[in-house]
């Protein structure tokens, strides 16, 4: 690298941290071998067959019961009698088509984020952008209600005071924030 290079905070090898339940996709687009982390220390590894890999950080049944107990995964864990020892972790392998069922099982359960790259972030974007908009309610009130409830001021004719209105009314649209 140059001398005075320095990685820039929000680059390609920078990660995201996005609620696990918009992963979906990131956790299909893995590489091999590649795992996706999440902050309930669980991680998700696509095999080479095909299946999914889930796997916890520690062997920890205080920390990890809600997981390796859990009816709602274990009937999906393709291993014999649920999840297995496996060094320091607790692992299991599912079919990649009951992703949906472990991914919404395990957000109720810990409400955890995954941490992605910026490419993942890229490939489920579509997935995170929020598809519910609520419309604006519009209150239209006769004029004379209006007046009421903006005064008119002194010396001020009705032109103006609605120039006023109209003013005001854009000034606040565009300052409003939408999230």
């Amino acid at each position: 690298m140059p001398e005075h290079w320095t990685p820039s905070e929000r680059g390609e090898n920078s990660t995201r941290s996005v609620p696990l339940k918009f992963c979906r996709k990131a956790i299909l687009g893995l590489s091999h071998g590649e795992i996706l982390n999440t902050d309930a220390d669980v991680s998700f590894m696509l095999q080479y067959n095909g299946d999914i890999r889930i796997a916890t950080r520690s062997l920890s049944i205080d920390k990890f019961g809600w997981l390796v107990k859990n009816k709602k995964i274990l009937v999906n864990i393709q291993e014999y009698s649920g999840f297995q020892k496996t060094g320091s972790s607790w692992v299991g392998s599912f079919d990649n088509s009951d992703l949906d069922e472990i991914i919404e099982v395990i957000y109720q359960e810990k409400s955890c984020n995954a941490q992605l790259s910026a490419s993942q972030v890229k490939l489920i974007q579509s997935d995170i952008v929020r598809t519910e908009v609520k419309p604006k309610e519009r209150i239209d009130l006769p004029i004379e209600n209006q007046q009421s409830f903006i005064p008119k001021n002194e010396g001020e004719t009705d032109k103006e005071r609605r120039l006023r209105i109209a003013k005001a009314k854009a000034k606040c649209t565009t300052h409003d924030t939408v999230f």
